[in-house]
């Protein structure tokens, strides 16, 4: 009896190990996942990219309707660019997603200017929104000029006819107007000091007491427009360290 039950485990270990072997084959079970969320994709025409100063980058990112930190981000790199023509994909886009914005983030991945913005709510159901480029230079000036002058200075320095303090801020004018350039109410200070942050109007009037420079709350202007000044301020700050000082154009 103990042998009929030995030979029988026995055949039903060989059964077993036949079965398996049939199934361990060339024969692979395939998973598939259902993709969820959209597809943001931005397209360009880049003449000029350089690095930002370090700890920002250009990204395309999704925000809430509530923060300023990005949900997600693809960060753009010079490898983005094949003959002038920029292409970039944020994919897998949740329904939490308020927007997707062209901009500039910090480390935390907080936005620190918006260069260009798209509302997925007004766009009607589709797999993939598409986003065209308004920079054709991706650099820091270019950042300035498209995320902060333009949304929030050129009203009185330069738009309309108007230039305050003779301060021209428009695209083509603002770095030859800034940069190494004395103030016109502060002729020992320069406009923006290459190198030195703290020695710049730039910076001064950006600081909560930039009032007692000018007579003029910049800050408070700019908080009514949404901008946050010590987020600014520290990249402009950073910018202008990357600057060459004025004594080295001499």
């Amino acid at each position: 009896m103990k042998h009929f039950y030995f030979i029988y485990l026995l055949l039903l270990l060989l059964v077993l190990l036949v079965v398996t072997s049939c199934d361990s084959g060339d024969v692979h079970e395939v998973y598939r996942f259902k993709s969820t969320g959209r597809t943001a994709l931005l397209t360009g025409s880049v003449d000029e990219w350089e690095e930002l100063p370090e700890g920002y980058n250009i990204a395309l990112a999704a925000f809430g309707s509530t923060s300023d930190y990005a949900l997600g981000q693809r960060i753009l790199s010079a490898s983005d660019v094949e003959s002038g023509r920029l292409r970039v994909e944020l994919s897998q886009l949740s329904d939490t997603v308020h927007t997707v914005e062209l901009c500039v983030t910090n480390t935390l991945r907080k936005k620190t200017l918006s260069l260009q913005r798209l509302e997925l709510a007004s766009l009607p159901a589709q797999d993939t929104v598409r986003l065209e480029s308004a920079l054709r230079a991706l650099t820091s000036a270019s950042c300035l000029q498209k995320g902060f002058f333009d949304e929030a200075c050129i009203r009185c320095h330069g738009g309309g006819n108007q230039s305050a303090r003779g301060l021209n801020l428009t695209e083509g004018h603002s770095m030859a107007m800034l940069v190494n350039v004395p103030a016109a109410s502060h002729p020992e200070l320069l406009r923006v000091s290459g190198g030195r942050p703290e020695e710049s109007l730039l910076h001064q009037i950006l600081a909560e007491s930039g009032q007692d420079v000018l007579h003029i709350n910049h800050v408070e202007i700019l908080h009514k427009l949404g901008v946050d000044t010590d987020v600014l301020r520290t990249f402009i700050d950073e910018w202008i360290k990357s600057l060459p000082p004025k004594d080295s154009n001499s």
